[in-house]
C-alpha cells in the first residue's frame, strides 16, 4: 500500500507523454484526472496506516543487512497526503495559465511527484537517501532538458552539488543511527548525529546557498516552480520529524528552538519587505520551516515530532497556497487571508500545534525562543498580506470551466488541511486561542500601519532590508561555519587534486562511524 500512489502517479506521467501530441485540454484533463484518482487513492489508505512494504535487499546480506523499506505510518500519510493536494492544485489551477505548461512539465510533475512520495514514507535513512538522491537526478536532468540558455547549466550543477552534499550528511547520519530503521535503539542518537541529520535537512530548505533562482523553463514561476521550490523544503521537514520521533535531550531541543526563531524571524523580515515579489518567495518557505522547529524545539519531549509533522503539512499547503494564488477578480486577492489564517494557526489547520506548543513554553529561555517565533509569525504575516497588492490578471478563457477549475484548485487547500489538522492536534486550548487572538491582532495592526506609512517610508524600508541583503545572511553565516571543511578542501587539492574532495568525503563517514561505535 505505501508503494501505490507513487506507482499510480508514475502511470499518469507516461499517460501524459503518451498523449503529448493532443490538444492542451486534452493533455490537462489526462493529468487533473490522474491526479485525483491519487488523491483520492490516498485518502482511503488512510485505513491502511500503519502498513510496510520492503523493496529489496542489498547482496551480499552478510555486509548490507539494511534493506530498502517504504512505510505508511502517520508521518508519512500525513506528508504523502499533503504532496497529492498540492499536485492536485497545481493541475486544477494550471486550468487559468493556458499555454504555460507543456506535456513534458506535467509528466516531470507526476514523476518527481511520484519520488517525493515515495520519499516521505521511506522507512529507513538509506532508502530516503536514496530516493533524495533520484529527484535531484531527475530534475537536473529535466532542467537540461528544458533549458535553453546554456550560461544557466554551470549554476544548475552546483546546485546539484550542494544538494549532493546533503545527500552525504543523511548518509552520515545513517551511519551514526547504527540501527536498520530511521529510529535509533533505546541508547538513542549521539549529538553528532543530530547534527549531520538538521545540517542535511537545513540544505534541503535552501538555507544554503541562499535560494539559486530557478531557471525559466515553461510555467515555471506558478507550477512547475512550486513543486520544485517545496517539495525539496518538505524532504528536509520529514527528516526533522523522523529524527525527533528518537526522544532527543531537552538541550538540544532548546537549541532547536533558538535556531528555528532566529531563522524564522530574519527569513520573515526578507519575506515581508523585499522589493522584487518572485525573489523574496524563497524566504516564506525558510520562515515557515524555522517557525516549525521553533515550536518543535519548544514541545515536550515526546510531542516534539507531532509539532514537527503538523508545521510540515503547513510548509506545502501555505507555500502552494501563496504561490498558486493568482487574482483574476478582485475579490480573488483576499484569498491571502485563507493562507494567512493557516500561517498563524487557526483552529482547524496544522498549524495550529505551532500555537500550541508556543503558547506552553514556561521558563524564560524557552519563553522568550517562543516570542521569537511569534514576531516572525506576525512578520511572516505581513509579507502574506502583501498579496492584496497583486494586480489582477484577465482570465485566459471566457470558459466556465477554467473559473471552476481554478477555483476548486485553491480551496482544495485549506479543506485538506482541515482534514489533516484531526491527525496531527487536539482541540485548542484557552491560552492557544488566546495566543491566536493576540498575533492575529498584531498582524492586522502591522499590516494596517504598513500601508498608512507613506510610499517613501515603505520604500526605504525595502531598499535598507535589500541593502543588508536577508537571503544572502544564510549563506553568510554558513561560509563561516564551513571554514573548516574548506581547509579539508585545500587538503584534498594537496593530495589528488579534484579526487581529494572524494578522500574527504569517505574520511568524514569513516570519523561518523568512529563517532557512532564510541557512543
Amino acid at each position: 500500500m505505501a508503494l501505490l500512489p507513487s506507482v499510480l502517479l508514475l502511470v499518469l506521467g507516461l499517460a501524459v507523454w503518451l498523449v503529448r501530441n493532443r490538444q492542451e485540454r486534452v493533455v490537462w484533463a489526462v493529468s487533473v484526472a490522474g491526479q485525483w484518482l491519487v488523491w483520492l487513492v490516498l485518502l482511503g489508505l488512510h485505513r491502511f496506516v500503519p502498513s510496510s512494504l520492503s523493496l529489496s535487499v542489498w547482496r551480499p546480506a552478510e555486509v548490507f543487512r539494511t534493506p530498502l523499506v517504504l512505510s505508511l505510518d502517520a508521518t508519512g500519510w500525513t506528508m504523502a497526503f499533503s504532496i497529492a493536494t498540492l499536485l492536485l492544485a497545481i493541475g486544477l489551477t494550471s486550468a487559468a495559465r493556458s499555454g504555460s505548461a507543456t506535456a513534458a512539465t506535467r509528466a516531470f510533475l507526476a514523476v518527481y511527484g511520484a519520488l517525493g512520495m515515495a520519499a516521505v514514507v521511506a522507512g529507513n535513512l538509506l532508502t530516503l537517501a536514496v530516493l533524495w538522491a533520484m529527484m535531484e537526478v531527475v530534475a537536473f536532468s529535466t532542467s537540461l532538458v528544458l533549458i535553453r540558455k546554456r550560461d544557466i547549466i554551470p549554476r544548475e550543477i552546483q546546485r546539484l552539488a550542494v544538494q549532493g552534499t546533503s545527500i552525504t550528511l543523511l548518509l552520515g547520519t545513517a551511519v551514526l543511527l547504527g540501527a536498520d530503521g530511521i529510529r535509533a535503539s533505546t541508547s538513542g542518537i549521539p549529538a553528532l548525529g543530530y547534527i549531520f541529520g538538521f545540517a542535511a535537512a537545513f540544505i534541503r530548505w535552501g538555507l544554503f546557498p541562499a535560494h539559486y533562482p530557478l531557471p525559466s523553463l515553461p510555467g515555471i514561476r506558478r507550477g512547475l516552480g512550486t513543486c520544485l521550490r517545496l517539495l525539496p523544503a518538505a524532504m528536509g521537514m520529514v527528516l526533522i520529524t523522523r529524527l525527533l520521533q528518537n526522544n532527543p535531550s531537552g538541550e538540544i531541543l532548546l537549541g532547536l528552538a533558538w535556531t528555528g526563531g532566529v531563522l524564522a524571524l530574519g527569513s520573515g523580515i526578507a519575506w515581508a519587505l523585499h522589493t522584487d515579489p518572485v525573489q523574496r518567495r524563497p524566504m516564506l518557505v525558510l520562515g515557515l520551516a524555522g517557525l516549525t522547529i521553533c515550536a518543535a524545539g519548544l514541545s515536550p519531549t515526546g510531542m516534539s515530532w507531532r509539532v514537527a509533522l503538523g508545521g510540515s503539512a503547513s510548509l506545502i499547503l501555505i507555500g502552494g497556497m501563496v504561490s498558486l494564488a493568482e487574482p483574476h477578480e478582485s475579490w480573488q486577492k483576499w484569498w491571502v487571508l485563507l493562507a494567512a489564517f493557516m500561517l498563524l494557526g487557526g483552529p482547524l489547520t496544522p498549524g495550529q500545534t505551532i500555537i500550541q506548543a508556543m503558547a506552553g513554553a514556561r521558563q524564560f529561555s524557552p519563553v522568550v525562543a517562543g516570542g521569537l517565533g511569534l514576531l516572525a509569525g506576525v512578520v511572516l504575516t505581513l509579507g502574506i498580506l502583501r498579496g492584496v497588492e497583486i494586480e489582477t490578471n484577465p482570465w485566459p478563457s471566457g470558459e466556465q470551466l477554467v473559473r471552476v477549475s481554478y477555483v476548486a484548485g485553491i480551496v482544495l487547500i485549506p479543506i485538506a488541511g482541515i482534514g489533516i489538522s484531526f491527525g496531527v492536534s487536539s482541540l485548542p486550548s484557552m491560552r492557544s486561542l488566546g495566543v491566536f487572538v493576540a498575533i492575529s491582532g498584531a498582524s492586522a495592526v502591522a499590516y494596517y500601519a504598513y500601508v498608512r506609512a507613506g510610499s517613501a517610508v515603505r520604500l526605504f524600508v525595502a531598499k535598507t532590508a535589500n541593502w543588508i541583503r536577508w537571503p544572502d545572511l544564510p549563506a553568510d553565516v554558513l561560509t563561516i561555519l564551513v571554514a573548516p571543511l574548506n581547509a579539508l578542501v585545500w587538503v584534498g587539492g594537496l593530495i589528488q587534486g579534484e579526487a581529494g574532495l572524494l578522500w574527504i568525503l569517505f574520511l568524514l563517514l569513516v570519523l561518523a562511524a568512529i563517532v557512532g561505535s564510541g557512543s
